[in-house]
């Protein structure tokens, strides 16, 4: 019975650590390379549709701000000793996208947020990597 539990636990060890951990690490990183390609030093990179994408932040050091209506921005930030405590992710109003900076949006697999016509102006879908789906405002 104990040679069992240590050869099983030898097993679950070996394989989180050769396999899962640096899956993990591969597909976040992917994401990153990716993002990358989309981004110049004018751009601002917003979140929409989805949970704050925190791995994104942590692999590529981007600034990603969570996109929001003005009266949500206010109700999601944290107000003292309430769940709303962990939303420290720095957050943009719908109201206050800029009109002179390139904007991509992350949003969730299926960007049915930004596809809604919610946003205002016209975005294009540029690209789908992961669990992300990648959206560029077009400029007129």
């Amino acid at each position: 019975m104990r040679n069992t539990v240590v050869f099983t636990s030898l097993v679950l060890m070996t394989t989180l650590f050769t396999y899962i951990a640096p899956m993990t690490h591969r597909d976040s990183s992917e994401d990153q390379v990716f993002l990358q390609s989309l981004v110049t030093e004018n751009t601002i990179i917003l979140s929409y549709g989805l949970r704050y994408p925190a791995s994104v932040v942590y692999y590529s050091g981007y600034r990603v701000e969570r996109l929001e209506t003005r009266d949500n921005v206010e109700a999601q930030r944290a107000q003292g000793m309430t769940w709303n405590d962990t939303n420290v992710m720095p957050f943009r109003a719908i109201e206050d996208i800029p009109d002179d900076r390139d904007i991509l949006i992350i949003s969730d697999k299926t960007g049915d947020a930004v596809k809604s016509g919610e946003l205002p102006r016209e975005w294009k879908e540029v690209g789908v990597q992961g669990r992300f789906t990648f959206f560029k405002r077009i400029h007129p």
